[in-house]
């Protein structure tokens, strides 16, 4: 469906202030007061080369919609309407990465706006990414058929150019290209199609023209060679309906010629001999390949290679264009990686905020919970917690919740742990013996009791290796607990 141009598009956002007035005819800014009127008619000439640009894409005029789409981008960089069709004409003609690149400026120009058919745009491609992945690969063998064309190898170019054509189908520069080795081969018939093709996707692409011309000249001017320039038919030519080869004047008309010329041919030419027949007629054959060889082989070997010049000049012209359009599509795409690792290292950034702030709410939790005494809780929810993730505040507060619940749940696991192993329960006095060993701090009171008993628990297992690395504990880290003299006799008593 075809747009319709915008009529009433002026932009009346103050340049200024960026207030935005309510009526296009006002000469200064209502908010500031600012003089207008040279911005509102700059605003207005983008407007008008937008609807051009919008009446030549309906009209299929796409290289005729991309000159008056950047002319009015030059006037106004935020015309955003002008911008989105400026997209979508690239992307009739092949051309996707430049496509994306202006609904990319669009959308950042345009902000949050919701209502820009760009990002509408985008997000199919950012969907469908098997459709950039055809296009990536298209793009590669258009740019190996110009590395080919430039190495003089057309078979290759040829192959990598169908190639490409056949992965983007409206690629215009693809199907010029590959035009224009079709006529190097001298295919014209190939050629004439790919030239049409050509121009009924963008009709006033001036390459395409060109080679228009070039191959239907040629074809009407063969096919007018059989006539003669005084309008006779030359024999073997095809005589065209309502046309006469001129009438010769008859023998009745000139009986004087004739007899005249009867009498000269038999007073002058006289009968000569078949020895002199035969050698005049080797001369006037020796006479044409001289004539041959130096006047219509000359002229038309410089016709070919003034055809093959024109050919390799239009082709390097070509392929300094295409070259520009390829190193043009580079840097938009290394400006795209650029643009991704920047959002990825922004993402992983606030991935890893996002990380620290848990941690530090985790830490506010159990604070939370020593505040009400649950002692037991905030040691649970500090588990957790990784400290080197933590903010100095934070750190501190992680700090006094430790130092503060740990002594108090070692000596409530060191009490539980006496109480099982008094009344015989082992079982239960190991467990929460060794909860207590896992919550010491320095100034303990309790550490040296819970590992004796911890020791007269294994010595009651029988596994003697394990209570003798019990006492030698207190003797090495408690030397001067009054747990020392019992750990040693229990020693002494396991060595015999």
């Amino acid at each position: 469906m075809a747009l319709e141009p915008d009529k009433n598009s002026i932009h009346t956002t103050c340049p200024r202030c960026g207030h935005s007035n309510e009526t296009a005819a006002l000469a200064s800014c209502r908010h500031c007061g600012t003089d207008a009127t040279i911005h509102i008619k700059a605003m207005s000439m983008s407007d008008v080369y937008y609807n051009k640009g919008l009446a030549a894409a309906n009209a299929r005029a796409m290289t005729d919609a991309i000159a008056a789409l950047t002319t009015s981008l030059l006037i106004n960089k935020k015309n955003i309407k002008a911008r989105n069709l400026l997209g979508l004409v690239f992307y009739a003609v092949g051309r996707l990465g430049e496509a994306l690149r202006e609904w990319v400026i669009s959308v950042n120009y345009d902000g949050e706006g919701d209502d820009n058919p760009a990002k509408g745009y985008l997000e199919v491609f950012n969907i469908d990414t098997a459709n950039l992945d055809k296009y990536s690969e298209g793009l590669r063998n258009y740019n190996e058929a110009l590395h080919y064309l430039k190495q003089r190898n057309d078979d290759m170019a040829l192959i990598r150019l169908k190639r490409a054509v056949e992965l983007i189908p409206n690629f215009v520069d693809a199907i010029n290209l590959l035009t224009l080795v079709h006529i190097r081969d001298g295919d014209k018939m190939r050629a004439g199609g790919l030239v049409e093709r050509a121009l009924r996707i963008d009709a006033t692409n001036p390459l395409a023209h060109r080679y228009y011309s070039e191959i239907f000249r040629k074809k009407a001017t063969a096919g007018k060679r059989a006539e003669s320039d005084d309008g006779t038919v030359r024999p073997g030519a095809p005589q065209t309906r309502g046309t006469t080869p001129a009438v010769r004047q008859s023998d009745k008309e000139r009986p004087a010629q004739n007899n005249l010329f009867g009498v000269q041919n038999k007073q002058v030419f006289k009968r000569r001999s078949p020895l002199v027949s035969a050698l005049w007629f080797f001369v006037g054959l020796g006479a044409m390949f001289l004539v041959m060889h130096f006047v219509v082989m000359p002229s038309a070997l410089d016709g070919a290679n003034d055809d093959n010049y024109d050919l390799e000049r239009q082709l390097a012209y070509n392929a300094a264009a295409h070259n520009a359009v390829v190193t043009e599509l580079e840097t938009t795409i290394a400006q795209h990686e650029t643009d991704l690792a920047a959002a990825a290292d922004l993402a992983a950034a606030q991935a890893n905020r996002i990380t620290d702030l848990q941690h530090e709410n985790w830490v506010n939790i159990a604070h939370g919970h020593m505040l009400e005494q649950m002692h037991a809780q905030a040691l649970t929810v500090l588990d957790n917690v990784d400290s080197s993730r933590l903010s100095p505040e934070s750190f501190v507060i992680f700090t006094i919740v430790r130092d503060t619940s740990m002594p108090v749940m070692e000596l409530q696991y060191h009490n539980a742990g006496r109480g099982f192993f008094d009344g015989g329960n082992n079982d239960l006095a190991r467990e929460n013996l060794e909860r207590a060993v896992m919550l010491i701090t320095d100034g303990s009171t309790v550490a040296d009791w819970s590992f004796y008993l911890l020791g007269r628990i294994a010595e009651a297992d029988g596994d003697f290796e394990l209570a003798r690395q019990f006492y030698e504990t207190i003797l090495e880290d408690f030397p001067g607990s009054n747990r020392v003299n019992a750990a040693t006799l229990r020693l002494n008593a396991i060595s015999q």
